[in-house]
């Protein structure tokens, strides 16, 4: 598992998921945030989609 450091804040990436919207900017990346507090009960700091191509596809990282 990679960790990413930030300001002094270790953060934890959360594996690939999809949004039920089949798009990951706008509606989509609130759902990714989402479905990363369900799993985690921690909030997700950043979440971005996988490639432009895959749109469904958003990937979070967040507080450990």
């Amino acid at each position: 598992v990679q960790e990413v450091e930030s300001n002094q804040t270790k953060l934890c990436p959360d594996k690939f998921n999809s949004t039920k919207t089949g798009k990951c900017g706008g509606s989509g990346i609130n759902e990714c945030r989402n479905a990363y507090w369900n799993r985690n009960k921690k909030p997700a700091v950043s979440c971005k989609c996988r490639d432009p191509y895959e749109t469904r596809f958003c990937h979070c990282v967040g507080q450990c």
